[in-house]
């Protein structure tokens, strides 16, 4: 989240671009995805600032001492203006310096804590795609163990059926085999009747003559 940076029109505008650019590096994730980058880049700002800050009070002294030389102050005697701009110009050079490292800083950070983001989606991403594979091999794995195990049910339902029907064949085939022994036994015995019948008759007959 961006917060709003009031400005002193005594400071530098490169100098409030610089926090502004520290700031959007915080809002992309820097402190987190790019934390040595962050930290070179806020320490860059505070020493932009410090200058910032050592800048105005000099000229906040080099005002009063112009003033007490106007006024007679002995203090002032040693007072140069042409000195005074060559300082302000020194200082606002290394403000200048400070704040375009800390904003390059800021904006590397910013730019890392991107590639942060964009590694560790393409990462979850693989990761999901891992898991649906994993989730489909398991989901095929267990429809294989249920057509295997339905497979070995039929086989079982099967082979007892196969057995059943050959011992009702084999008991089909005894009960045959016992009536046609009962057919064949009955059979010899109206043979024998019939055998003793006329052989009976026959002897009757014999004797009878």
């Amino acid at each position: 989240m961006l917060h709003p940076i009031t400005r002193d029109d005594r400071s530098p505008l490169e100098l409030y671009e610089a926090i502004n650019a520290v700031q959007i590096a915080e809002a992309a994730g820097a402190d987190q995805y790019a934390a040595e980058s962050m930290a070179n880049a806020k320490q860059d700002l505070q020493n932009a600032q410090s200058m910032d800050i050592h800048q105005k009070e000099m000229k906040q002294e080099n005002h009063l001492r112009a003033r007490g030389g106007a006024d007679g102050g002995g203090f002032a005697t040693d007072y140069d203006p042409q000195d005074q701009g060559g300082d302000d110009a020194a200082e606002r050079a290394r403000i200048e310096g400070a704040r375009r490292q800390a904003q390059d800083q800021a904006q590397q950070s910013a730019l890392a804590a991107q590639q942060a983001q964009d590694q560790q989606a393409q990462a979850e991403r693989r990761r999901r795609r891992r898991n649906s594979r994993r989730m489909r091999a398991q989901q095929q794995a267990q429809q294989a163990q249920a057509a295997a195990a339905q497979a070995r049910a039929q086989q079982t339902a099967a082979e007892q059926a196969a057995a059943q029907a050959a011992q009702q064949t084999l008991e089909m085939r005894e009960k045959l085999r016992q009536q046609l022994n009962t057919v064949l036994q009955t059979q010899e015995t109206a043979r024998r009747a019939d055998c003793e019948y006329v052989r009976r008759s026959v002897s009757h007959s014999t004797n009878t003559s």
